[in-house]
């Protein structure tokens, strides 16, 4: 939500809330540590597991659905960061029970994230996962500001995104992950990330898991390809953010979704 142009519409004599739903967004996600399909409400948003979706016989029994926001202490700072560089008052939870009313074995709100949550300085230098928002299938599409994601690239094109995160402190340690999550069968080739202006770069991983697990969601689904390209902090910009997606092959791309990490240096997991 761009809070900062609704304070420049209404003025300083306002005070604004920025809402925190249960979900980063749309993206569906695998649990791969549970066997058992859960046996609580099917509130699941997407995926196999939601609106009582039933698993074909023929394939092997996976759990797959959206993640829950506040099953993540990092997804939760990071949502909270962005909304207070655009000048949020506070911040307004909601949806945050749902997290333990799914009944998910292993899923649990983190209920002690909340402390300190809308204190910009105490988010500053701590580890947290920004996830740009995809495209929803129910009515919310009538009023939410329209998602940037999914896009499809074309061969030798690029696409901007804009997104509000907090700059780091130089001393912090931490580094900047962007992951580009694609369709696995419309990959494409070469795809390099730029971030306010820079050179891209175009050096990245494959891999299989989430940036930051979210209780038991940890994995992409099969159908889809995730690269992480390591960017320096430093790039970071107090407020809104450039992220701009460069397909450098001779295939469409298609994207869907792209979420950054401020996370500690650590090895990557190879995809399989």
């Amino acid at each position: 939500m761009p809070l900062d142009g609704l304070r420049r519409e209404l003025g300083p004599d306002l005070t604004i809330y920025g809402g925190m739903e249960d979900a980063p967004n749309w993206l569906e996600t695998h649990a791969p540590s549970l066997r058992e399909r859960p046996a609580g409400p099917d509130v699941q948003l997407a995926g196999d597991n939601a609106f009582h979706a039933k698993a074909k016989p023929e394939e092997p029994l996976r759990v797959r659905g959206t993640r829950y926001l506040t099953a993540s202490a990092e997804l939760i700072r990071a949502n909270a960061a962005g909304k207070l560089v655009l000048g949020a008052d506070g911040l307004e939870q909601f949806n945050f029970f749902v997290t333990d009313q799914v009944r998910v074995p292993g899923l649990r709100a983190d209920y002690s994230a909340l402390r300190g949550l809308d204190q910009l300085d105490q988010l500053r230098g701590r580890e947290k996962h920004y996830a740009f928002n995809t495209a929803s299938v129910l009515s919310t599409k009538i009023w939410d500001v329209p998602e940037q994601l999914p896009v499809r690239i074309a061969p030798k094109h690029r696409r901007a995104l804009r997104i509000p995160l907090c700059a780091e402190p130089a001393d912090a340690g931490l580094v900047l992950v962007v992951q580009v999550i694609a369709d696995r069968t419309q990959a494409g080739g070469d795809c390099g990330v730029s971030l306010n202006g820079r050179w891209p770069v175009f050096a990245r991983v494959a891999t299989e898991d989430l940036l930051f697990p979210a209780g038991p969601y940890a994995r992409h689904v099969e159908e889809h390809l995730a690269w992480n390209y390591t960017l320096d902090c430093a790039v970071i910009q107090e407020g809104w953010n450039e992220v701009v997606l460069y397909n450098d092959s001779a295939d469409e791309l298609s994207i869907v979704g792209v979420e950054l990490g401020i996370m500690r240096p650590k090895a990557p997991t190879p995809a399989s």
